[in-house]
């Protein structure tokens, strides 16, 4: 690299060889490297471009900004909406009049979940914020730019996207997790299952990303517990507790089934269960009497009254018409 420098300071930059042959001229404001073998230049006048270590120009010089993501380069017109175009390392057009951000994880109503993988994927937008997809970052597509909402947690869970016509599940290597589409469709803290409804049904129930074929649909209702992760599930008006796999671990049928308040806690940590409190639930329809706390393994302990238990505390659960995406990243 070369420059031409003035008393304190250097103005221009270009390249030369080592024989002193001049490949770049020195009359370029920045020179970025990009690696490997590729430099962003820009003039005193804001336009940008891509060369090679030759100096030849691969993407010529214009107004906006270009810049690496991954491994291929952005061109960004401020003039444009939607106006992104996405090349290779050798200048060829991927993705074109589209706008690109990082994907974000949505943490949504999950805790504890495992940090995200470091691979970069890009959200794609056509039509304002109306369409979107997934590329990773060699521009693959992961998702086709169609649908008007996509979740994502962490590269271990699956993409859900959502349109007018319901859910799809997504892998990302590009093919569909789940066969078919879904009315509803939500995460479970376990990243293989998911639970929802499927397109044409009316009931809920889990689905495993390695046995989809296996899921059966029986259910009235799925409440989630957004503290413990587990599920009071409804069969007719009876309430049976599920792990945060989906899996029932407590075959009996109770009156209910919600969520811990302060009461519970206070009552389970003065008999001295070593265990976890997950959910707590009744027998009976008796307000204020009798109640029983469930372990992690769903063994469930038998407490008297608890005071300062309001009634009919569900677990927190996410209804239907919570499931249904606001359209927001």
């Amino acid at each position: 690299m070369c420059a031409t420098v003035m008393p304190g300071k250097i103005i221009n930059y270009g390249f030369l060889s080592w024989s002193g042959d001049t490949l770049l001229p020195c009359m370029y404001d920045q020179i970025t490297p990009a690696p490997p073998n590729r430099f962003v230049v820009k003039t005193t006048s804001n336009q940008v471009g891509l060369v090679n270590e030759q100096g030849d120009f691969i993407l010529p010089l214009e107004t906006g900004s270009l810049y690496r993501e991954g491994n291929v380069f952005v061109r960004r017109y401020p003039s444009r909406q939607n106006g992104a175009v996405v090349y290779d390392t050798n200048g060829k057009i991927l993705l074109e009049n589209i706008s690109l951000k990082h994907l974000q994880r949505e943490f949504y109503y999950l805790s504890n979940l495992p940090p995200p993988d470091e691979k970069i994927y890009f959200l794609a937008f056509k039509e304002g914020d109306k369409m979107r997809g997934i590329f990773d970052d060699d521009c693959r597509m992961v998702v086709p730019i169609q649908y008007k909402h996509i979740q994502y947690v962490t590269d271990k869970y699956a993409l859900l996207t959502y349109s007018d016509d319901g859910y799809t599940a997504w892998r990302f290597d590009g093919k569909q997790a789940l066969p078919g589409r879904y009315k509803h469709l939500v995460y479970a803290l376990d990243p293989r299952v998911l639970w929802g409804i499927p397109e044409g049904g009316e009931k809920w129930g889990f689905v495993h990303l390695d046995k989809p074929s296996e899921a059966t649909y029986t259910y009235d209702a799925i409440y989630h517990n957004n503290k413990s992760n587990y599920f009071a599930v409804m069969e007719g008006d009876k309430y049976f507790l599920h792990n945060p796999s989906g899996k029932r671990i407590n075959k009996e049928a109770f009156t209910y089934i919600g969520s811990i308040q302060r009461a519970h806690f206070e009552a389970w940590r003065a008999v001295g269960k070593k265990g976890k409190l997950v959910a707590q639930g009744t027998r009976t329809e008796e307000y204020g009497g009798p109640w029983v706390g469930f372990d992690e393994k769903g063994k469930a302990y038998e407490f008297k009254a608890a005071e300062d238990v309001m009634p009919e505390m569900h677990f927190e659960a996410l209804m239907i018409k919570e499931i249904i995406p606001t359209g927001k990243n």
